[in-house]
């Protein structure tokens, strides 16, 4: 709820209780003839009391309401940030390959024949933009990020990893590698339009 909808009512009882407190000091009531021997005071001051314990309580629930709010609001931000952050990193690698010098400096330190791991160069590649996937898939499932920004993820980080695999082993068919580039860039843009 808003803020104004707690506040207001609050501000109300609490100008009657003064009002009421006024009143009762310069006798007023007395003045224009009103007996105040027929007020409950008792009644009254459970009233008080209860306006008191309303009032703690309404505003005790707004400002934790208001810190898990922004919390709930931060922690959205930095997934974001780390999503994006990935995002680019595999931008920037994608593009890399655009460069001849590197492209070829990769490709000659591909071992074709063993199987890759992290250490080895596709394994870098494929390993190094995600880093931060840890805190990512956490925030994936403390539900800070919905689920269709999951599914783009995943299918973003599959043919990140088809790209890089294809370009490296059939670097010698640009074709193919510039297709799955196409791919790549088209599922980039689509992420990258969900997490704005």
């Amino acid at each position: 709820m808003k803020k104004r909808t707690f506040i207001l009512p609050i501000i109300v009882l609490i100008l009657m209780m003064l009002l009421y407190l006024i009143a009762d000091y310069m006798n007023i009531l007395d003045l224009v003839s009103l007996k105040t021997d027929r007020f409950n005071v008792g009644f009254f001051a459970v009233f008080v009391d209860n306006i008191i314990v309303l009032t703690i309580a309404v505003m005790t629930y707004y400002v934790i309401d208001k810190k898990a709010v922004y919390r709930q609001h931060n922690q959205e931000e930095v997934a974001k940030a780390i999503l994006k952050r990935i995002c680019d990193r595999c931008k920037v690698t994608v593009d890399s390959f655009d460069d001849a010098v590197i492209a070829e400096a990769i490709i000659k330190k591909a071992k074709f024949n063993e199987v890759e791991d992290e250490n080895s160069p596709v394994g870098k590649l494929n390993k190094n933009p995600f880093q931060n996937e840890e805190y990512l898939m956490n925030a994936f499932l403390d539900g800070v990020l919905e689920k269709n920004i999951l599914v783009k993820y995943l299918e973003f980080k599959e043919t990140y990893s088809d790209f890089v695999f294809l370009r490296i082993t059939l670097f010698d068919y640009a074709p193919l590698y510039e297709e799955k580039k196409k791919k790549f860039l088209h599922k980039y843009e689509e992420l990258i339009g969900l997490v704005k």
